[in-house]
């Protein structure tokens, strides 16, 4: 199928093929007919891509803070790589979608295969959306029509906010297609509409539509608001503009009468005039887009919606409004409907909003297409024969990490990568073509009846990671995971219930692999004396509706992220684990954000790890210390190792951070090519993931 995609580092549009999405839970997959192109809104984003990096990011001061935040923790190699990635991947665009459900999740009941739908999917020719951003479009209201519906929720959500009442008079600035659509709305409610644009064609359009015009050029907003009414002043303003100016509030403010509201669903300056503010005790609020739930992750995602006795309108609840205000012709979007291209020419589209006179929309048609279902896509012809003998891996799930560091590292190891797996295909497609993969795939399933990929590298969320693992075994293949194996008891029954002892079973724990633990281990290798190990860990705070933190999809931090130094615990003790407490901070928002986790072992080891959110990102994440026999070894963030001693201090400095990855990776590859045994005894493989779960029973 074909999806639109913008460059974030050269600001070109361009077009690829990418695999048909997998039918997600809570979701519903559509083949679009329709989409809209925004000029307002895309033309900004096109023109924000071209400019230079600096400026991209001193634009953006949030950003501009993390990667502060990253140079004082990471150096300046690892941040501006990063910031490279940003920009080396494209972004979909586009929110405006009319289509047909060609299928639907196992949990939808709502939708059905065959209904006519509005959602505010990109522009793609077949889309995957949360039901919640989902709405039907009655019979009586064309394709056409429908795709405004998106623009007009966010029109109609800065109206319910002035919550305006039968003959009152609303002052709407700015007339581009969501100011227009505004107008509409208002009038159908009563409302008496002035109509505010430095264009006087589009004034001329409100004014077809029954407002009273104002063009910026010729008149004075100030004084047609007092003639309009009575000197008293507009009862509510609609600022829809996009400038820098701080105009727009300002003139809203003076036209407005006291105790009037002015609500934003623009960019404008903001530089307010407290006394005209003061003076008239008005009230200024910012719109949030189409309506209660949105950038909620629970709502939009999760399709938890909101009990209609509290919150009466949310985004799919104003979808449905504006498609009965479609149907009841209360909206006319007749006069938009000019300018349509096919999506092979989406180009064009780009160029035609991009010039000087844009058209107010684009709508993007897309033709009929044979290959619009294909779960894989060929990306490239394989440079090289296959060895048989070696692990030919399909990598299922192309999330952050798997992006940043697990498919670069094998690709370090010359492995071969026959296919990256993902759910909705752009993620695998796009890295796959920058990494010369061979093929991009949703098709899952498949994978495991391949008899030409022996080996699966699991990196997708954590709760399939059981699941994932019982089907690459049942189906003989070698197995990497990512932490953790699983979140659960059941997953961890399955696991053991299915593990081949003749396949490679490798989980994520690189950091007994860096070379600062490898030193260690040497070192006090022969001895039978217990080890003190403290680890702590200044993990950094991740957002409350982070999927990790989800105790049914991420399992939790200490399940995992905290498993890793379990497991590095176990490995410099040299002995098996007897006994686990751990303890967390209270009054925390997450039970499992502040821990402290107590070890004990069979050779009288004892180990504590204190992972923590609370910590400062500036200082350094990682702190590993080992005290044995007089002796202290301690790591420093696995970028250098100092060992006390009675006699001297020793230090050992890496030129670069290194947590284990590629040894770990190589190791594992070169025993699967040579038929050595496990790199991780199996028996420690489940004894950290029961001792993990253990901990978590503890708090």
């Amino acid at each position: 199928m074909k999806q639109v995609l913008q460059n974030l580092g050269t600001g070109s549009t361009e077009i690829i093929d990418t695999p048909c999405p997998q039918i997600k839970k809570g979701h519903v997959l559509i083949k679009t007919k329709l989409s809209l192109i925004s000029t307002g809104t895309e033309k900004t984003a096109v023109n924000d891509s071209k400019t230079s990096v600096v400026k991209k990011i001193m634009n953006q001061p949030s950003k501009l803070k993390k990667a502060w935040d990253l140079y004082s923790q990471e150096g300046l190699d690892v941040t501006l790589n990063a910031i490279k990635k940003q920009f080396d991947f494209p972004i979909t665009m586009g929110y405006s979608n009319v289509g047909v459900v060609i299928g639907v999740g196992p949990d939808i009941k709502n939708f059905k295969v065959g209904d006519r739908v509005l959602s505010n999917g990109p522009h793609a020719e077949v889309v995957n959306v949360p039901k919640n951003l989902c709405a039907k479009i009655p019979d009586s209201v064309s394709n056409e029509d429908a795709s405004f519906t998106v623009l007009a929720s966010i029109g109609l959500q800065g109206i319910r906010l002035i919550n305006p009442t039968i003959g009152e008079t609303v002052a709407v600035m700015g007339l581009g297609i969501i100011g227009l659509l505004s107008v509409q709305i208002l009038i159908a409610n009563g409302c008496n509409v002035i109509a505010i644009d430095p264009l006087q064609e589009r004034v001329d359009l409100a004014k077809s539509f029954g407002a009273t015009g104002v063009v910026l050029s010729k008149d004075d907003p100030l004084l047609k608001a007092q003639q309009l009414t009575n000197d008293l002043g507009v009862d509510a303003v609609l600022i829809t503009a996009a400038t820098d100016s701080n105009a727009p509030i300002e003139q809203s403010a003076q036209m407005c009468r006291k105790r009037g509201r002015i609500v934003l669903t623009g960019v404008i300056g903001l530089n307010i005039n407290r006394n005209l503010f003061y003076e008239k005790e008005l009230t200024f609020q910012v719109s949030c887009s189409y309506g209660p739930g949105r950038y909620d992750h629970s709502y939009e995602q999760l399709g938890n919606d909101y009990p209609i006795a509290f919150v009466r309108w949310t985004e799919q609840r104003n979808f449905e409004t504006c498609l009965k205000l479609l149907k009841n012709k209360k909206i006319d979007c007749s006069p938009f409907v000019n300018n349509k291209f096919n999506v092979e020419n989406i180009k064009d589209a780009y160029d035609q909003i991009s010039s000087e006179n844009p058209p107010l929309t684009v709508l993007i048609q897309y033709p009929e297409n044979k290959k619009l279902l294909e779960k894989t896509v060929q990306l490239t012809t394989p440079s090289k024969k296959i060895d048989a003998d070696k692990a030919n891996i399909a990598v299922l799930g192309v999330g952050n990490y798997s992006q940043n560091m697990i498919i670069p590292t094998l690709n370090k190891c010359d492995a071969q990568i026959t296919s990256l797996v993902s759910q909705n295909g752009l993620s695998s497609t796009l890295l796959g073509k920058k990494l010369n993969i061979a093929e991009s795939t949703t098709d899952l399933a498949s994978i495991f009846e391949r008899n030409d990929i022996n080996t699966v590298v699991i990196a997708t969320r954590h709760n399939t990671h059981s699941d994932l693992i019982c089907q690459a075994f049942e189906k003989d293949k070698h197995v990497f995971v990512e932490k953790p194996i699983c979140i659960d008891e059941i997953g961890l029954k399955k696991i053991k219930q299915n593990y081949k002892p003749n396949k490679h079973f490798l989980v994520g724990y690189n950091r007994r692999f860096s070379p600062l633990v490898e030193k260690i281990q040497a070192e006090l290798s022969g001895s039978d004396q217990p080890r003190f190990i403290q680890a702590n860990i200044n993990a950094g705070f991740i957002p409350t509706d982070h999927w990790t933190q989800d105790g049914k999809v991420g399992g939790g931090r200490l399940i995992g992220e905290a498993c890793h130094f379990i497991d590095l615990a176990r490995f410099l003790a040299n002995s098996s684990i007897t006994n686990v407490q751990a303890h967390a901070m209270t009054n925390t928002n997450v039970i499992d954000e502040n821990i402290s986790i107590n070890l004990q072992f069979k050779n009288g080891s004892l180990a504590v790890i204190n992972y923590y959110a609370n910590g400062c990102k500036r200082f350094a994440k990682e702190h590993i210390q080992v005290s044995h026999a007089g002796s202290i070894y301690r790591i420093n963030d696995f970028k250098s190792l100092n060992i006390y001693s009675e006699k001297n201090e020793q230090v050992i400095k890496l030129k670069k951070q290194d947590k284990g990855q590629l040894n770990m990776f190589q190791q594992f590859l070169t025993r699967i090519e040579q038929g050595d045994a496990p790199l991780i005894p199996i028996e420690e493989i489940f004894e950290v993931a029961e001792f993990t779960l253990k901990a978590r029973k503890e708090l």
